[in-house]
């Protein structure tokens, strides 16, 4: 016969989440993150198991209170309290719950403020660093990221296919891995750098589907930005990401691209989100010669 139990608790609430919606629809990192969310607002539930019907709004504004007292960002507060607002959500519409108790809750005030873009001389020195490690696999990443202006994910889940040698195209394809915002697929024009690395890889790659990696990519980007972070921090520029290489490409890209094409190729939908990646003050300095 089939199961008659009803889902009454947080915690029976959250295993659904995760088999019927997280694991189908969420990547690899999302899902990672969500683990961490959903442990640490259970642990703030003042008993265990704990009723999804006695989980209000003060439940969730003492939560938010005691992230802040923690030393926890705004903005992180803002990333919890959406999660589990997209949980009840998803109970809510399987009538497994009737009120969501993040509906009438504020996000907290954010001060977004731009970290500085990596010079020249910086992205040179990490290069130097990786080249004197003979870490050639970090060096090729760091200088397509910042050639192409790909997502850390779009970057490190490319197939061999999406290169187009004979046209100079590299194409950036949804997939399950690392699906796209707004699902935008592109095609980004390789320059001489980007094109040198890419042929390299994909002759060394045969027949295989990944460009990168022999058999498979790693589940999610989180080491990959630890890697880079720690190789930073050891050639003396600990501020340069894969984040801030996207910066430094849609800098550099403005010189010599119209606005419309510059947004079609880093995938936005909106001049103004391109912009936050165009440090202006820059655009005065001669261009860089490719790297």
């Amino acid at each position: 016969m089939p199961s008659t139990h009803v889902v009454t608790t947080w915690g029976e609430g959250v295993v659904l989440y995760r088999r019927l919606h997280s694991r189908l629809y969420h990547r690899a990192g999302t899902r990672c993150n969500l683990e961490g969310i959903i442990r640490m607002f259970g642990e703030h539930l003042p008993k265990t198991p704990m009723p999804l019907r006695e989980i209000t709004q003060e439940t969730v504004e003492t939560y938010i209170q005691s992230m802040l007292a923690r030393g926890s960002s705004p903005a992180n507060v803002n990333r919890h309290v959406r999660q589990i607002k997209s949980i009840f959500t998803w109970l809510i519409r399987r009538k497994m719950v009737a009120d969501n108790p993040c509906s009438w809750i504020r996000p907290l005030k954010v001060l977004r403020t731009r970290k500085p873009m990596p010079s020249d001389s910086e992205i040179l020195k990490l290069l130097f660093y990786l080249a004197k490690q003979e870490d050639l696999f970090y060096s090729d990443l760091v200088r397509l990221a910042m050639n192409t202006g790909l997502r850390l994910g779009e970057l490190i889940y490319l197939h061999t296919g999406d290169i187009d040698l004979q046209a100079r195209m590299l194409h950036v394809r949804n997939r399950p891995e690392n699906p796209l915002k707004d699902n935008e697929e592109r095609s980004i024009p390789l320059n001489s750098v980007a094109m040198q690395i890419v042929s390299r890889w994909k002759r060394w790659a045969l027949e295989r589907k990944w460009l990168w990696w022999e058999e498979k990519a790693p589940a999610g980007t989180d080491s990959m930005s630890k890697n880079l972070k720690r190789r930073s921090r050891k050639a003396g520029v600990p501020h340069i990401t894969w984040y801030s290489l996207r910066h430094y490409f849609g800098t550099n890209a403005a010189r010599v691209m119209p606005e419309r094409a510059l947004m079609a190729v880093m995938g936005h939908g909106s001049s103004a989100v391109t912009n936050y990646y165009v440090h202006r003050e820059l655009l005065k300095i001669p261009t860089p010669p490719a790297i």
